[in-house]
């Protein structure tokens, strides 16, 4: 029995159908190291990287950048 079978006799008994759940997204990446948090409130998940870059005269730094959600 499937679940247009259900809503059916579900309509015919004047019954009230259930509202169907959106599937909520996966909490880790394809990688599986990588674990995705969702925001519970302003400023709860920060995503950091560690960028460097080379001048050309060869001296080299490093900025690491800091983004809120």
């Amino acid at each position: 029995m499937n679940h247009k079978k259900v809503e059916h006799l579900w309509c015919e008994e004047d019954l009230q159908i259930p509202q169907r759940h959106k599937r909520r997204k996966k909490l880790y990446h394809k990688d599986c190291y990588i674990v995705v948090l969702r925001p519970e409130f302003a400023n709860h998940v920060l995503s950091v990287a560690l960028v460097h870059h080379k001048l050309r005269k060869g001296r080299r730094y490093n900025v690491l950048t800091v983004l809120t959600d």
